[in-house]
């Protein structure tokens, strides 16, 4: 059984921590309205990529392949060198 300061300690920080819970959402819709009336400014949409002269990579086709790295995974490493402990 739970006594009854500990269930006040728990309970006080609970609704500590939903306080800060709903501050943050609070923080985040602000953020979310600035950043979409600054792109409106700039008539960019949200959607899509907004930055169509500089566009991603391509991931296939032409472009550079890269080669495997020759370095050892830490996994292999680590065997390689307790192997050699044995």
């Amino acid at each position: 059984m739970i006594d009854k300061p500990k269930e006040k300690r728990q309970k006080k920080k609970s609704e500590v921590a939903l306080q800060i819970s709903e501050d943050r959402l609070q923080l985040l819709d602000t953020i979310h309205e600035i950043v979409n009336v600054e792109l409106d400014n700039r008539g960019v949409t949200a959607e899509g990529n907004p930055h169509l002269e500089n566009p991603p990579p391509r991931t296939s086709g032409s472009g550079p392949v890269r080669k495997p790295s020759r370095r050892l995974s830490l996994c292999q490493c680590i065997k390689k060198n307790l192997f050699r402990l044995s």
